[in-house]
């Protein structure tokens, strides 16, 4: 799998986003729209991204010729109440953002605004305050592989929720600045070359009842990152069949192979299939 970013959305234009929120609204055949239904129905962008550009989500409704929808005067009960509601239906001590507004009636902007931040609100409401540990760079990009292997395209920021992910999306822009950003860094981590450690093995072969004996400058086993880094180049294909591979039927093949003095580096290594890759054994063949 190749870990490409798509366009910046950064640059923008006003018009680029009050036209993705009308094409998303006529989509649904509604003449208003929310956050919650834009982010989920397809939007280019985040909702965050128009409410921070226009100040405000009602006045990116507004420019965009769209009706403002007029929410009641809601009471601090009802909305902790809800947030009572979405934590037993999940069977959660505490709530995240996105996990509230997948399932919750409101928007988490709301209880910021009316409590003061939405920790506030989630100790208000008697739930628990979930504390992250000094969690490393390279677990948030071991979790981003993970994700974006798992769903086939570069993750969006609401998909950074469990049971997909580990990890909210609020600490990789906590630790990188911007979503995009952790983004990038993910992907000119997964892009470096791999500086493995050299290690002597010695192996033996017989064949024709000639013993062979063969000195390995690295290890027989792939560490992730070499197997990021064959993905990366020839995606969740079986390099014989053309098959997509996921899960327990990836296996990572030494072209020439280990018991014939190959060795497990990025140019000596390729996907393939299962059933291929059992039928191959230590059979050698010509690269591409």
């Amino acid at each position: 799998m190749k870990f490409e970013l798509k366009p910046d959305n950064r640059n923008a234009s006003d018009e680029d986003l009050l036209n993705d929120l009308k094409s998303v609204a006529n989509s649904i055949k509604k003449d208003s729209i929310g956050r919650i239904e834009y982010n989920e129905f397809g939007g280019r962008f985040h909702s965050g991204t128009i409410e921070k550009r226009f100040k405000g989500w009602n006045n990116a409704l507004k420019k965009a010729g769209l009706i403002v929808s007029i929410q009641k005067n809601i009471s601090e009960k009802e909305l902790l109440d809800d947030l009572n509601r979405v934590a037993k239906e999940l069977r959660k001590e505490s709530l995240i953002r996105d996990e509230y507004n997948q399932y919750g009636k409101y928007h988490n902007a709301t209880f910021e605004k009316r409590f003061g931040s939405w920790l506030k609100a989630i100790r208000q409401a008697g739930l628990k305050t979930t504390l992250n540990r000094n969690i490393s760079a390279e677990e948030l990009f071991e979790n981003l592989e993970n994700i974006w292997i798992e769903l086939g395209r570069q993750p969006k920021r609401d998909e950074t929720i469990q049971p997909l992910s580990k990890f909210h999306s609020g600490t990789n822009e906590k630790r990188f600045g911007t979503w995009r950003k952790a983004l990038e860094a993910f992907v000119e981590y997964m892009s470096k070359d791999i500086d493995e450690t050299p290690v002597i093995e010695e192996i033996k072969d017989t064949i024709q009842e000639t013993e062979i004996a063969f000195k390995h400058k690295t290890k027989r086993t792939l560490s992730s990152r070499l197997k990021v880094q064959v993905l990366m180049r020839d995606g969740n294909k079986c390099k014989l069949c053309g098959i997509t591979v996921t899960g327990d039927n990836i296996h990572f093949d030494h072209i020439k192979p280990w018991s014939k003095g190959g060795e497990t580096e990025l140019d000596n290594l390729q996907v393939l299939c299962e059933q291929h890759n059992l039928a191959k054994g230590n059979l050698e063949y010509p690269k591409d």
